[in-house]
Formats: structure tokens, C-alpha cells, sequence
């Protein structure tokens, strides 16, 4: 037996397949869940253009206090250790700044598994109308090889993550205002 696919276009999958069953969640609860979920990845977005603008500078104007051989790019966890080597051999900054800046830089990297679990969990369970949703994750570590999270997602708790993250943007966006208007070291 031949089971044939019908397609409006080489993209879709013809609904009234079982396994291909398209689910449209068109009510309040749902809606306040889906755009939460928008509104955590588009905050998330301007944290790590801040982290990024920091990390150039440090990087390209600073002198790379950390030595490292190649800017850091795509890894949060690598910019992120970036940033705190870097600030621990800053001379300028005294001891009680660079605890601060590497709690701001801790609290992003707690903030990023909050993230992670949401934007990349997949939902294993959803009653539709209810505004949420469970989401699984897999995670592979170098160290301790594949685990797991299971986590429940709310529009409360979602919004609440991205208040978090909105705070953490502003300090980091205001430390990335604050370094292009530093003088640049000289080799002097």
C-alpha cells in the first residue's frame, strides 16, 4: 500500500494526513503564551547585540586584555568568559566594579538557560485554551554527555524572564554607551 502526499505547495502537508495534523490555536490564552514567547526572543535579541558591542570593543579598541587569539562571536558562555577575563585585568576598575560586572555577566548566563529551554524546547504538552505548555529539551554537554530538562511555561512566567532580560540589556547597553566614550589605551 502507497500512502500519497497532497500539497498546495512543496512546503505544506496536506492535513487530513494523521501524522501531519496542523493545530491552530486561535484564542486569548494560547495568543498571550505564543507572543510572550515573541517578546523573550526579540528582548534577548538587543541583550546579546549589547554583550556583542562590549565584546568588539574589548576586543578591537581595548587591547584584548584577555588575549585571546580570535574575537569570541557566536557562543554566549565563550563571550561571556571573554568579558570576565577581560574585566579581572582591567587596571581601572577596583575590586568591588568587577565583582559587580561579573554578577551582571553571571545573571546573563543564568538568564540564557531560562531561554534556551523556551526557545528551544519543544512542546510535549499543550492543552489548546489553555496558555501552557510543557516544553522538553535535550542538552549535550562535552563533560556529562546528553541530559534533559522538562520545563512549564506560562505567559506570567515568560514575561517575567523577559523583564529580567530587559534589565540586564540596560545596564549592558549603558556599559556598551560608556566604552565608546572611554579614551582608547595607548601603547604610550
Amino acid at each position: 500500500m502507497s500512502i500519497r502526499f497532497k500539497t498546495s505547495s512543496p512546503f505544506s502537508w496536506d492535513s487530513s494526513f494523521p501524522g501531519f495534523a496542523m493545530m491552530f490555536f486561535d484564542n486569548p490564552s494560547d495568543n498571550a503564551l505564543f507572543a510572550s514567547i515573541g517578546r523573550l526572543t526579540i528582548s534577548w535579541a538587543l541583550l546579546e547585540g549589547a554583550v556583542d558591542l562590549c565584546v568588539i570593543y574589548f576586543f578591537r579598541n581595548a587591547g584584548n586584555p584577555a588575549g585571546e587569539k580570535e574575537m569570541p562571536r557566536t557562543a554566549l558562555k565563550r563571550k561571556v568568559t571573554f568579558l570576565k577575563r577581560t574585566i579581572r585585568e582591567l587596571p581601572l576598575l577596583d575590586a568591588s566594579a568587577k565583582s559587580n560586572a561579573t554578577a551582571i555577566l553571571d545573571a546573563i548566563l543564568s538568564e540564557a538557560v531560562t531561554r534556551q529551554d523556551i526557545i528551544h524546547g519543544a512542546v510535549i504538552d499543550h492543552e489548546e485554551g489553555s496558555g501552557v505548555a510543557t516544553l522538553a529539551r535535550l542538552i549535550h554537554d562535552e563533560k556529562t554527555g546528553i541530559s534533559g530538562s522538562i520545563t512549564e511555561i506560562t505567559p506570567t512566567a515568560i514575561n517575567m524572564a523577559t523583564i529580567r532580560v530587559r534589565e540586564l540589556t540596560s545596564v549592558m547597553q549603558r556599559l556598551a554607551y560608556e566604552l565608546q566614550i572611554l579614551p582608547l589605551p595607548t601603547d604610550e
